[in-house]
């Protein structure tokens, strides 16, 4: 299982630096790769008002056993990942999701129906649409999703990079 946080904060922020700057040049080298690799999809979560689209990007081979979910923090979208998507592309099958109201994905009617119970249903049908055997998530430092996320599905809690 592989399982990521992103912290800015003292030495993780250098070796986020340094990871960073092996990104951009393994980017370099691939720009065109990217926008290749990377596949768009959407899928419908139900809400009290009635249908809403999710939508997630993924990158690397579809029918691989080893999975990473990115879930972004409240105030950004998935395409934060972009880069990390396509470093960890060759080795992993990576699902960059847009969580409801942020990204391409539709805003909710009723703001009060942001939390827990909306993102525990979305992480679970974003689980099951990619229904890989390993998975793990990457996820921004203190990013409330993702923490959701983990402590809903069973998965471990976030690594720090």
């Amino acid at each position: 299982m592989v399982v990521l946080r992103v912290s800015r904060k003292g030495a993780r922020r250098r070796r986020l630096s340094l990871m960073a700057v092996r990104l951009q040049s393994s980017r370099r080298a691939r720009v065109e790769t990217t926008n290749e690799s990377m596949r768009a999809h959407t899928l419908l979560a139900l809400d009290s008002q009635g249908f809403r689209k999710i939508v997630y990007r993924e990158w690397g081979p579809p029918t691989s056993h080893r999975t990473v979910i990115c879930a972004h923090g409240l105030t950004r979208n998935g395409r934060d990942f972009d880069f990390l998507a396509d470093a960890l592309s060759s080795r992993y099958r990576v699902v960059c999701p847009d969580i409801a109201g942020r990204g391409d994905s539709d805003w909710l009617h009723k703001k009060d129906e942001y939390g827990f119970a909306l993102y525990q249903s979305d992480a679970t049908l974003l689980i099951a649409r990619v229904s890989a055997p390993r998975q793990g998530l990457a996820a921004p430092g203190a990013s409330a999703p993702a923490t959701m996320i983990c402590k809903s599905t069973g998965l471990a809690h976030p690594w720090e990079v």
